[in-house]
């Protein structure tokens, strides 16, 4: 299965392995993935082949990567108490009640949308301005959520990875537009088999 589909579940490995993969062709991360992945897995990427076609070993070389990551090594734990998750389409109200992740400060994505500029180049809302307001964007992978994160300092729905594709998400005037979202099983009200 090569296309994300509501209600698609999926494991903490395959969640992990996916979010890496993408950010093999971000403008704004594969960099920081030299040295992390090989040569080979990089050409995938920028091959578009899809996530479902890559080996087990592809997969594996994946998580590792994400899992060693140094800007990611902050955010990645917050994954360990949840065992799988299912793909759902949340509204804009829903979206904008997110918190930003810690290299974006902990604000209310509501704020971060907000903001006026300027932004440095690797800000997402830089990175948006970049893409015509006009242009229609087709989501691939769906934005990380985790609805009932809690820390010393933060409670609440956590935008752990997809920011710029909400940014862009946002921009869109059409009031039943949702955006595809990876959300911990647990926190779905659907049960586990």
């Amino acid at each position: 299965m090569n296309r994300i589909e509501l209600g698609q579940k999926i494991s903490r490995d395959t969640l992990k392995a996916r979010w890496a993969y993408a950010e093999l062709t971000s403008s704004r991360f594969a960099n920081s993935y030299t040295g992390l992945v090989s040569d080979g897995l990089f050409a995938r990427a920028r091959g578009n082949v899809p996530f479902g076609e890559l080996s087990e070993n592809d997969r594996n070389e994946l998580i590792e990567a994400l899992n060693r990551h140094k800007g990611r090594c902050g955010l990645v734990p917050a994954l360990a108490p949840h065992e799988s998750f299912i793909c759902v389409a949340w509204t804009r109200e829903q979206l904008l009640a997110t918190i930003c992740v810690p290299g974006l400060q902990w604000i209310p994505l509501a704020d971060l949308v907000s903001m006026r500029g300027p932004f440095e180049r690797s800000h997402p809302r830089a990175a948006a301005k970049e893409i015509p307001s006009n242009q229609e964007i087709q989501q691939i992978e769906p934005i990380i959520v985790l609805p009932d994160f809690i820390d010393l300092e933060h409670r609440g729905p956590l935008l752990l990875e997809g920011t710029f594709r909400s940014v862009m998400f946002l921009r869109c005037k059409d009031p039943s537009a949702r955006i595809m979202v990876w959300i911990p099983m647990a926190a779905s009200g659907v049960s586990e088999p």
